[in-house]
């Protein structure tokens, strides 16, 4: 199921792919681009909220608090990843603010 499950979940949001090529919005080379991150990150995502699922119904929580039977945990999760949405990683570029306090030689 951890590993299934995600793949259906990541699966369902291909549908936006198809619209944004559709109406024009993006060139088909960066929506395919765009939609196998989307995939993954969603694929990821769906395997972690799995595992809580699991833990939750089976009753091994990792928390060692117990577990209490019902998905709330899940909703929370997804709601939470939903507003947050996906992580910004621009300071991994080269010309990001934070590279430019490097000590020069």
């Amino acid at each position: 199921m951890t590993f299934l499950a995600p793949t259906f979940f990541g699966l369902a949001h291909v549908h936006h792919a198809i619209t944004q090529i559709r109406d024009g919005i993006a060139p088909a080379k960066v929506v395919i681009i765009g939609t196998i991150f989307q995939f993954l990150y969603t694929y990821l995502f769906g395997m972690f909220v799995s595992y809580v699922a699991l833990q939750e119904m089976v009753g091994g929580s990792s928390s060692g608090m117990g577990s209490s039977g019902n998905l709330y945990e899940c909703f929370v999760i997804h709601s939470f990843c939903n507003y947050m949405g996906v992580p910004n990683l621009d300071f991994l570029r080269p010309t990001h603010v934070v590279h430019w306090a490097k000590v020069r030689k």
